[in-house]
């Protein structure tokens, strides 16, 4: 909303919020934001169509958002202000660009202002004038306690604070303890005691029933493809096929297919489904969180455990 006008909020899984009997007036959302609010339930295709609709007249200018400015503390909002002016006399820039830019030269985001600079074609250490107002807005913000350190915690408190403040507007709760449930299953499946040993039980249990409950498909698989192959060599032979041409065909591709077809089938058949009743259950998440310190050790995500998890059933399959 600070970077340009052209916002669309989505808010999804109503459907979910009505099992919750939380109530969300989108109209009051939309007016508090100053952008459009399209609520939608994504399993239905007629509220995506209704997304879609949204867009295609923001697109068009047939809707035209004004999002609502974000305040932050008053030391901050001055210090932006003299900024904004200073850049607009400075840079040709687009003129929904100015605040943002002045934000993040404040903030001191290397990376973004690099990025800013170099699609906007400017150099912002070159100029004089404006490292001097940079030097002297910095010396105002830590007169007031702002400092390289924790300004990104009062922009990001600031945020939090009016988010909260339009969530406390337009939501409202028919059952206030709705979560509470939620709540105490967390304190098991997430717990530092209980969370790791419960994860390695249920995908324990999953492996177990995947690797072994395929085995009887599996054999029911090659039973029944190896007798439509026998099937097949003796049309061959009925037709005096080649030998050649009958061993490349169903030995060779029809042979190898349904091999593959017996291995892979059931496993994927049987783990899939599982994994599916897990994420309907909402314990996919908390494998996830369990895990994610874990793999950020190893510069990655704890949702990346999903995946692994794939993996090694299909490895298992082999």
């Amino acid at each position: 909303m600070e970077i340009t006008d052209n916002v669309i909020v989505c808010v999804n899984l109503l459907d979910e919020a009505k099992k919750k009997h939380i109530k969300i007036d989108l109209n009051l959302l939309s007016d508090m934001l100053g952008v459009p609010v399209v609520g939608t339930i994504a399993r239905k295709k007629s509220s995506l169509n209704n997304l879609l609709d949204v867009t295609y007249k923001v697109c068009q200018k047939k809707i035209c958002p004004k999002p609502k400015k974000i305040n932050y503390n008053s030391v901050i909002e001055d210090c932006i202000t003299k900024l904004e002016i200073k850049l607009k006399e400075l840079y040709d820039f687009p003129s929904n660009l100015y605040r943002w830019i002045s934000l993040k030269l404040l903030e001191n985001e290397t990376d973004i202002i690099s990025s800013i600079e170099k699609h906007l074609s400017v150099n912002f250490s070159e100029n004089i004038e404006l490292e001097k107002m940079l030097e002297n807005l910095q010396n105002i913000l830590n007169s007031s306690n702002i400092t390289k350190t924790n300004f990104r915690d009062n922009i990001t408190s600031s945020i939090m604070k009016q988010a909260e403040e339009v969530c406390k507007n337009v939501c409202k709760f028919e059952d206030e303890t709705y979560s509470n449930r939620d709540k105490k299953i967390d304190k098991i499946l997430t717990s530092k005691t209980f969370g790791i040993p419960i994860m390695i039980i249920f995908l324990g249990i999953i492996f177990w029933i995947t690797i072994v409950g395929a085995n009887y498909p599996s054999q029911l698989l090659f039973s029944f493809f190896g007798y439509i192959q026998e099937n097949l060599i003796d049309f061959a032979n009925l037709l005096n096929c080649p030998a050649w041409l009958s061993d490349m065909l169903i030995l060779g591709v029809y042979r190898t297919l349904t091999w593959i077809i017996s291995v892979m089938l059931p496993p994927m058949a049987i783990f899939f489904p599982l994994f599916t009743i897990l994420e309907d259950l909402g314990y996919l998440p908390r494998i996830a969180f369990n895990m994610d310190g874990f793999f950020k050790k190893c510069c990655c995500s704890g949702k990346q455990m999903i995946t692994m998890c794939m993996g090694v059933t299909k490895w298992e399959s082999f």
